[in-house]
């Protein structure tokens, strides 16, 4: 029996190319590769009619000249060619290129003990602190919290810098209207600095952008919670219990 043909599937893979398309805007190369791959596994695996798989391929042919012709690409891997209509042998090379950088990063966040003893308090490059940094983002955007923790022991100031970029994602979606996704960022910029109110003050402002007042006061308390006196969270939360009118 021939599998049944689901045309939303070819949506998602669409959807989930985008996702690629920003990504590497934002200039996270292996973050993008990442996302690449599962869009070129998925449609090895879905069943699609032939208009629809035609226009996927004429999509990824176009990321794929977008990729290569990327500076951030070429920084990390140098000039790469893609060959357009041909979706395995792409999917290894994203594989290849993904096990190169994840190879390269490991031995950057593994630093020799020789290392370390003789010499104190080294400040890492600026290319080693970007692929940690790039790694540890993955992890969180991947939903891996507990090993990205892991990474970030002992590394204050590369928690602060991914903290710091999580939340300004969070108040750019805030101010476009886009509030889930700017939720998103800041429960991300949380993982990397769980002790910060101000980034539970930026969330509460979200919660009053939706009018959800409850869970507005909710966020704001566990800011002050940290930091009784947080003077803008105080105020906040004022406003909060009188403009909603609620008691907690």
């Amino acid at each position: 029996m021939t599998e049944a043909i689901n045309r939303d599937d070819a949506g998602k893979i669409a959807h989930r190319l985008t996702e690629c398309r920003n990504v590497l805007q934002k200039g996270n190369v292996f973050s993008c590769l990442l996302k690449f791959k599962e869009v070129l596994e998925k449609i090895s695996s879905t069943n699609m009619i032939p208009a629809d798989e035609k226009a996927l391929q004429k999509e990824i042919n176009d990321f794929q000249k977008t990729l290569a012709e990327s500076k951030q690409f070429r920084d990390i891997y140098g000039p790469v060619t893609f060959r357009d209509n041909e979706i395995a042998p792409t999917l290894e090379l994203m594989k290849q290129l993904i096990e190169i950088k994840s190879d390269e990063m490991t031995d950057l966040l593994e630093e020799p003990k020789e290392k370390k003893e003789s010499t104190a308090n080294p400040a890492p490059p600026a290319n080693d602190t970007e692929a940690q940094l790039n790694i540890i983002k993955t992890l969180i955007e991947n939903g891996n919290p507990t090993a990205a923790l892991e990474l970030l022991k002992n590394k204050d100031d590369l928690a602060e810098l991914l903290a710091e970029a999580f939340n300004t994602a969070g108040i750019e979606h805030r101010r476009a209207g886009s509030y889930d996704e700017s939720l998103q960022e800041f429960k991300k910029a949380l993982v990397a600095s769980p002790r910060d109110e101000g980034i539970y003050y930026n969330m509460a402002r979200v919660y009053i952008a939706q009018e959800e007042w409850k869970t507005a006061a909710e966020t704001i308390n566990e800011g002050l919670k940290i930091n009784h006196d947080f003077a803008e969270g105080i105020k906040l939360l004022k406003y909060i219990r009188e403009t909603g009118k609620i008691d907690s």
